[in-house]
């Protein structure tokens, strides 16, 4: 139900005013519904498999038809209780059969993922379940059991501690070639995957590499279930980078090679890292366990201890033991040289052999003397988030995964592909296919891919993979090309250094003559890949920000990008992608909301603190940072949230490249949508409008959410226990810093304008009318899709508070008791308690904001009907089919949020020009306008629904739960509506006219008066029409139905509290 309340919230609240992102109906939602029988309803288009003991709907879209996704099927029983830390124990059917009751599982959507570890130094994991051993099954639309097709089994990467396989869908490979299944496996990670002590030999306390089992799990039941799904059980190949490709090697030895699992392997930018004994392990295993109080006592007491901690107790204790001790597991480089690297993963090796380390083929080569085939190559296109810095490891994943870059806590972000680029990703991939339908490469490879040759010792030949040339026909002419193997890649491979490492490393003893007799010996095929300038140790994609360090300044003097705050540095990040733009990411704005903080307003950043901690140094503000601890409300109602950080008060700065103090150029600030309960700023990128319109800055502010930014009771009124409307405060000391600071970044103060969308946009309402619109912190304002709920009175949030601080265990005593224990909860405790209440509680209960009395002094509606707001210039609008609610009751949701109104207004309920109304009245100029393009996710015929201008504007996103999103590849003419739209929004950003810099084929966006009602309706242009050239938006008159909807709202502010 909980889509369906907050789309009835929609059609309440305010026709074109509603926020909810964009999909209220097919949601990329990351989560798998219970067993329930509401998935029978939805069998209607046959995409069920039937298991035998279950039968699970799949999920078939508009973007990929030939491709059907079965997600999060569980292949093991929950590793839960005294499971944790032991092997997978195989699913039990009979238990899934009886819960189930012959109904239909929902498996459209995907699973939550495993327990994540540290992204990077300084970075905090901790997101996820523990209940994660799930498959995802991507076939082919209409694939049937007979059908024999071969399969790809994929092991993700993350160097067997962070990872998500929703930031690795197969669908687009299925759609290309749909003559394959493929399958990608979730595995327990880090310390919860990998825990090790000399004392797990015996299997009583648990047991070791428990994470590598679950993939063997997996293999299994792919073994056994795979031919319901149209696949062949013997046609198995199993793939993976980076961690997974170093998982890909284990499995060739495993059980010395007798698990007979797969007929075909392909190794990705193999990550290696020593092996370990367990006694070698032991310092970090203990180091785990005491920070997570589990010290005391045998190894019964302890581990007893470890499996009673809760799961935030465990990912802040391998968090703490992986950052503070150096151990093998310490397993990302920065920027730091690879001797240095080397030296802590091979504390044996010698100088000479670091200056000759490569990742060659050192096992291609033994592949090769035991006669069976083997392909190399050497990836050497680089990623485009990497700038100038080569083809560093895992850049395939941007070809072969739809320009993924992945991020902490399993976020993750798919940027656009070129045209190039995707034709390079359908030659890379139809080489990978080929190798799993026929054990060649060659056999299926694209008509303009050159012929790969089989590796040998003698001819030492491989394949270089590269896009097409600049000017060239993609189409036709592949970059690709052979190349021969240097003498000295040869030597200091097999020959030279891999034996070296192999006696600097400890490596438990096989009991063979050769790494390839303790692998398996049936054809199998290893593809390996061989990377330039020894990218193995290289930087890898780490979406996080460093601490204040000085090997940045290294990198700055290169490319210059520094901004000087007088308090500290920043370097920002300029790519080839949008070279007219610099971001600098993960500013503070104020000071961490922690400890005492918690649930108050604001802190001003503490200047002198910063610069001293920064020394001098450089701050390198490439990497987004935490967002704001999630919650799970609206469409998420019921699910589990809580990723991201309470540290989280900061802003994102895009700039044009160049530009510097004195350009004074005008500021466009954005408020994220989100319902006040969710949003990761990551999701609304804005570095595509600077490289658009290089002569302006933008700023995403990062405020926060549900719980910690909105809890409310009457006794906050007074400050001492905590503060009103703590997230919206955020926001306006977010635009007291960018008052203070963005001169230095080119930007002019006196020209900022706010603007938002959904919640951001009710955030503008709020701004507009904050301390009775006297805060002078903008001259101009943009809503779109504005969110509106009730601003009720503190005291009738008394019963949400209530409920909250009981769910927590806080209930006793004063409120000062209470706030003393609510500031020493855990974060995962205080997520947990929200996402209960926001599922749980009936009525209106929403962390939302209030009528403080202070900033916000009374209903906005009034405040405005008033003339008590901000005048400034308005851009205000909303999309055609803004309240649409489906078949569900409009009348009892309207009572779920309003219950105070009668059966004849919720009738008629709508608002649409209020606000532009007002301003008119006011003698301020105004712009309305009805957005009247669908997000494609909503499904042909579906709509303009809430929010669906996010899609067409920040580069096809749809966003998902716990701060992840995926950006979509837009049409030619969505792209060229794109350019449209951002140009009316960045002409009033510039000159507060929507007209003075639009396109030329945009039409002129009449002002809006009380007599005149125009608006400008937004749409991409006609079907076969030259879309560079004819724009599809057009002016119209707003209905007279619409005004008398609108005077309905203005006599109901009692009523709607807003």
């Amino acid at each position: 139900m909980s889509w369906q309340l907050l789309v009835s919230l929609s059609k309440m609240l305010f026709g074109n005013f509603f926020n909810l992102a964009t999909n209220l109906v097919t949601r990329l939602a990351f989560y798998q519904r219970p067993f329930a029988s509401e998935a029978v309803s939805h069998v209607s288009h046959g995409n069920v498999v039937d298991l035998g003991y279950a039968r699970y709907l799949g999920n078939q879209t508009v973007t990929w038809p030939n491709a059907v996704a079965y997600l999060g099927l569980p292949y093991a029983e929950p590793p839960l209780g005294d499971l944790r830390f032991r092997a997978p124990v195989p699913l039990n059917t009979a238990r899934v059969a009886k819960e189930l009751q012959g109904n239909v599982v929902d498996a459209r959507y995907y699973p939550d993922f495993c327990i994540q570890g540290a992204h990077g130094p300084g970075d905090h994991g901790g997101a996820g379940t523990e209940d994660c051993l799930k498959i995802n099954v991507y076939a082919p639309a209409g694939a049937k059991e007979g059908d024999d097709l071969p399969v790809m089994v994929y092991m993700h990467g993350g160097g067997y501690v962070f990872g998500n396989p929703a930031s690795w869908p197969f669908d687009h490979w299925v759609e290309q070639s749909p003559n394959v299944i493929a399958v990608i496996v979730y595995y327990r990670l880090n310390g919860f995957g990998f825990l090790s002590t000399p004392e797990f030999a015996t299997g009583e306390h648990g047991d070791f590499n428990v994470g590598f089992l679950d993939q063997v799990e997996g293999l299994r039941w792919v073994q056994d279930h795979i031919t319901k799904f149209g696949g062949d059980p013997e046609k198995v190949t199993i793939h993976g980078e980076s961690g997974g490709g170093s998982a890909i090697e284990l499995h060739l030895v495993a059980n010395n090679g007798q698990e007979n699992l797969f007929r075909g392997a392909i190794a990705q930018s193999v990550y290696k890292t020593p092996l370990p004994l367990p006694e070698q392990q032991q310092s970090l295993f203990e180091a785990v366990v005491q920070k997570a109080g589990c010290g005391s006592g045998d190894i019964n007491a302890q581990m007893t201890c470890m499996r009673s901690a809760s799961v935030s107790t465990l990912a802040i204790a391998q968090d703490h033991a992986t950052a503070s001790t150096a151990t093998s597991n310490e397993t990302d480089t920065g920027g730091v040289g690879i001797p240095a690297h080397a030296k802590q993963y091979f504390p044996s090796i010698s100088e000479k052999s670091i200056q000759r380390l490569e990742d060659r083929a050192f096992m291609a080569s033994e592949w090769s003397k035991a006669g069976i085939n083997a392909w190399t190559y050497r990836y050497n296109q680089p990623d485009p988030a990497d700038g100038d810095a080569g083809a560093l490891h895992g850049a395939e994943n941007f070809m072969m995964f739809r320009g993924v870059h992945t991020s902490t806590n399993g976020t993750k972000a798919f940027s656009p592909q070129n045209p190039v680029e995707t034709a390079f990703s359908h030659e890379l991939i139809a080489y990978w296919v080929s190798f799993a339908r026929s054990l060649d490469p060659n056999a299926h490879k694209l008509d303009r891919a050159p012929v790969w040759p089989s590796y040998s010792a003698e001819k030492r030949n491989r394949i270089v993979l590269n896009e097409a040339p600049a000017g060239s026909d993609y189409h036709a002419v592949s970059g690709s090309h052979i190349e021969v193997e240097s003498e000295t890649d040869a030597n200091s491979t097999s020959h030279a250094v891999m034996p070296t490492l192999l006696n600097s490393v400890p490596i438990l003893p096989v009991k063979t003559k050769s790494p390839l007799e303790a692998s398996r010996k049936r054809p199998t095929v290893q593809l390996l890949p061989h990377h330039i300038a020894s990218n193995l140790l290289a930087t890898r994609l780490a979406f996080f920000q460093s601490p204040f360090t000085s090997e940045v300044v290294e990198q700055a003097s290169v490319h210059g990008n520094i901004v000087d705050l007088g308090y500290a540095r920043y370097l920002g990040n300029q790519t080839t992608a949008w070279p007219n733009a610099v971001a600098y990411l993960g500013l503070p704005y104020a000071e961490p909301p922690l400890g005492d903080l918690r649930f108050r307003a604001p802190v001003p950043l503490n200047a002198a603190r910063v610069a001293e901690e920064s020394q001098g140094n450089v701050v390198d503000a490439r990497y987004y940072p935490d967002f704001c601890v999630q919650g799970s409300g609206g469409m998420w109602r019921g699910k589990y949230s809580g990723a991201g950080s309470e540290d989280c008060l900061k802003i994102n700065i895009y700039a044009p490249a160049g530009a510097q103090q004195g350009a004074n150029l005008p500021v466009l600030v954005y408020f994220h949508e989100g319902e006040y309960v969710w949003g990761n700023p990551a999701s609304w990128p804005f570095d595509h409008w600077i490289e658009q319109s290089p002569n302006f800055i933008a700023a995403v502010v990062y405020y926060r959410l549900g719980s910690f930014g909105f809890l409310s009771t009457p006794e906050f009124s007074t400050s001492e226990h905590g503060d009103l409307n703590a997230g919206f405060l955020d926001q306006i000391e977010g635009l007291r810093w960018i008052q203070n600071h963005i001169r230095k970044f080119g930007g002019d103060p006196e020209k900022v304008t706010i603007s938002g969308l959904s919640a951001g946009a009710a955030s503008i309402e709020l701004h507009l009318v904050a301390n009775d619109g006297k805060e002078d912190l903008f001259r101009g304002a943009i809503a779109q899709s504005i969110y509106r709920t009730p601003l009720p009175l503190p005291e009738q949030q008394q019963t949400l508070f209530d409920a909250y601080t009981q769910e927590v265990g806080c209930e006793s005593g004063d409120l000062t008791t209470k706030m003393s224990c609510m500031r020493s909860a855990s974060v995962d405790t205080l997520a947990i308690a929200q996402d209960y209440l926001t599922a749980a509680m009936k009525g209106y209960n929403s962390f939302h904001p209030v009528v403080d009395g202070k900033v916000l002094t009374d209903y906005p509606t009034r405040l405005i009907q008033n003339g008590i707001f901000r005048k400034v210039p308005l851009i205000v609008g909303a999309t055609t089919n803004e309240t649409d609610t489906g078949d569900l009751s409009l009348a009892a949701h309207a009572r779920r949020y309003f219950p105070s109104l009668s059966d004849k207004n919720i009738d008629i309920l709508q608002k649409r020009v209020l606000m532009a109304s007002e301003w008119n009245k006011a003698g301020v100029n105004a712009w309305t306008y009805r957005y009247d393009h669908p997000d494609p996710a909503h499904g042909p015929g579906a709509g303009v629904f809430h929010a669906a201008e996010n899609y067409i504007v920040f580069r096809g996103v749809h966003v998902d739960i716990n701060g992840t999103h995926a950006f979509s590849q837009q049409s030619p003419p969505e792209t060229a509506f794109s350019h449209e739209i951002i140009s009316y929004w960045l002409s009033f950003v510039r000159t507060l006219d929507p007209n003075t810099h639009k396109l030329d084929r945009a039409p002129a966006w009449p002002e809006y008066s009380v007599k005149e009602r125009n608006r400008v309706v937004l749409n991409v242009a006609p079907t076969g029409s030259d879309y560079h050239a004819v724009s599809g938006s057009h002016v119209e008159i707003e209905s007279e139905v619409d005004v008398q909807r609108c005077a309905l709202i203005t006599g109901m502010v009692d009523e709607m509290q807003n």
